[in-house]
């Protein structure tokens, strides 16, 4: 067979399918969701087997091969299918690391979160203690007054008696 690029186009079917696989399960896995992008994924998924079923059909049509070979891999289609899984792999690489990423940042800004309450109850509970001991202090200064205020107040001492004026 020639490697001519008709015969290299008409074997890419395999990869379509593939990418048709991959895309169906982009769709199922975004389509609660992203309605938007599971909608592409779908429409990519249509056109890919789409693209897969005329590619066989032409390479049928054109005798690249027959009804009962075409179900054999060339070499050109492994290649295809080569390029195929590894965008797949580069694709699912990169979603991967987006995810981790944004659960990282989840994890960072709850315990950001749980620091910063913390902190608030740390705080209450130092100016409800704060407040405790400004409110026994006072409580002992009301006390002290009280008790001030029963104790009867010492007897003034009686003015003395004027000393009888010394005539001279």
């Amino acid at each position: 067979m020639k490697a001519t690029l008709e015969s290299i186009l008409l074997n890419q079917s395999p990869a379509l399918f593939f990418l048709a696989l991959t895309f169906l399960v982009c769709y199922f896995v975004m389509r609660k969701r992203h309605k938007i992008r599971a909608a592409l994924d779908l429409l990519l998924t249509i056109i890919c087997l789409g693209g897969g079923i005329a590619l066989y059909y032409f390479g049928m049509l054109y005798e690249h091969f027959t009804i009962h070979d075409f179900w054999k891999i060339r070499l050109p289609g492994w290649i295809g299918l080569g390029i195929a899984a590894a965008i797949v792999v580069v694709l699912s690489y990169r979603s991967a690391v987006k995810l981790i990423r944004k659960r990282r940042a989840e994890k960072l800004a709850a315990k950001k979160e749980s620091d910063h309450a913390k902190e608030l109850e740390d705080a209450k509970n130092a100016a409800y203690e704060a407040g405790k001991a400004d409110a026994i202090a006072a409580e002992k200064v009301v006390d002290t007054v009280a008790a001030a205020a029963e104790e009867p107040a010492p007897e003034a001492e009686a003015p003395a008696e004027e000393a009888p004026a010394v005539d001279a």
